[in-house]
């Protein structure tokens, strides 16, 4: 029995010691993206799409290729036209079956073709196909781009949430600690007779206050990292800690026409939205080439056999047929004015898009503009707060200034610190915001 107590005590001690020297697994931004991309639905839709309209694409170029077949068909009749041309195709008839040509007896016949027929023209409904068809892959290509830019986008403003709610934690431990040291200094001008009791169970107030403050610092960054997590993919059982350098990468450059200008020529949607009108132009010329000729070679080759092992009659036959719509009631007509109509509905879907995402750049600049000053005036808060605290915190030690001033004085550094910290977030995520609206990776 102390034998199993030891054995149990050894386990317990290792695995404390494992867990206190474990290092948490450090993600970078570059691995979080990584994993994002190999992990998001979003873009194995967009593979998935992208199958499709490659397989479209190659599909479309099958009608400038020859088509082949081959049947099999077994037949038996008595019918007397039926059964003369069985018996002609098997090289099998003789004068004598002249005396029974109107009361045949049962006739089969196992007809073997390899068929064959080529386009030689299809009035250009072939090649504005294939067109169409480029121009659709084309479009779903930059539909995979669009959503490759959006993950970066949730990636990054995830990242960033995390190193902020980490900085806010950091924060409240600095209130904290000097919320206890005010408290200390309270407690024992209290035991000295300098100031009342409310003074010092103020103090203690203040400093629940923060460790509560803290406690949902931590819960901020708990979810912040689940969010990450979810962003990528990944396990949500997943510890891991973060690389904060990622901030000073992070830089603001170029005026309103730039980014404006690098939305219009660098945004994917418009890009699809272009790629998807000559789609649609070729399909107005896939619908015109009804009304035009299209020629056809063709040809088989027939092996006629009274049972199904003979090799009784070959045959072949080879010609070219034209063919030309020359009376649809108009159907021909309608679908190429359809056609037209969605050439002018995308034209105009691009420009609303391209107002919208001039719209899209214009408040996420201005909204960076606003974090800058809100970071500058927040910058200059802190700075305040802080030196208006160690004043007050040096009077109170010398009994020239009230409890109720320190406590005041740290509330409002706590809270200048905090708000910097969210002008900050806004920054940084505006920039990103900034970029994703101007199609910039």
């Amino acid at each position: 029995m102390r034998t199993n107590k030891l054995y149990a005590t050894i386990i317990f001690i290792f695995m404390a010691f494992a867990t206190a020297n474990a290092v948490a697994e450090v993600l970078t931004i570059d691995n979080c993206m990584k994993e994002a991309y190999a992990n998001s639905p979003a873009l194995k839709i967009a593979g998935s799409k992208k199958a499709g309209s490659y397989a479209d694409l190659m599909t479309a170029k099958t009608g400038l290729l020859p088509r082949f077949t081959l049947s099999e068909t077994v037949s038996s009749t008595n019918n007397p036209t039926y059964s003369f041309m069985s018996v002609l195709n098997q090289e099998a008839f003789s004068p004598a079956m002249m005396l029974n040509i109107n009361d045949p007896s049962i006739t089969t016949n196992y007809n073997t073709r390899l068929g064959f027929a080529y386009a030689l023209s299809t009035g250009g409904y072939a090649q504005a196909g294939i067109r169409a068809a480029r121009k659709a892959d084309e479009a779903v290509n930059y539909e995979t781009v669009r959503a490759g830019q959006l993950i970066q986008f949730n990636v990054k403003t995830s990242y960033l949430r995390v190193i902020i709610a980490g900085k806010k934690i950091e924060v409240a431990n600095k209130a904290l600690e000097t919320a206890k040291a005010h408290e200390k200094i309270a407690q024992d001008m209290h035991k000295n007779g300098l100031i009342v009791e409310s003074d010092k169970l103020s103090a203690g107030v203040r400093v629940a206050e923060i460790e509560q403050m803290k406690l949902q610092a931590e819960n901020d960054l708990n979810l912040a990292k689940a969010a990450l997590l979810m962003t990528m993919g990944a396990d949500q059982g997943r510890t891991f800690d973060i690389d904060p350098s990622i901030l000073e990468k992070i830089d603001f450059k170029g005026d309103l026409d730039f980014y404006i200008k690098t939305a219009l020529g660098n945004r994917p949607e418009l890009k699809a939205l272009d790629s998807a009108f000559s789609a649609k132009s070729s399909a107005v010329a896939m619908a015109a080439s009804a009304r035009r000729p299209h020629v056809y070679l063709m040809g088989n080759y027939d092996m006629d056999n009274s049972t199904l092992i003979n090799s009784d009659g070959n045959s072949w036959f080879m010609g070219v047929s034209v063919n030309m719509n020359i009376g649809d009631g108009g159907e021909a007509k309608y679908r190429s004015r359809k056609e037209s109509a969605g050439v002018d509905e995308i034209k105009w879907q691009r420009e609303q898009a391209k107002q919208g995402m001039e719209l899209e750049v214009r408040q996420a600049f201005m909204n960076v503009q606003t974090a800058v000053k809100g970071m500058d005036v927040m910058s200059r808060a802190v700075e305040q707060a802080d030196a208006s605290l160690k004043i007050v915190e040096n009077r109170y030690s010398n009994g020239l200034s009230t409890n109720v001033e320190v406590l005041a004085a740290e509330a409002a550094r706590t809270q200048a610190q905090t708000g910097y910290l969210g002008a900050l977030y806004q920054y940084l995520v505006g920039i990103e915001t900034l970029k994703l609206a101007s199609g910039i990776e």
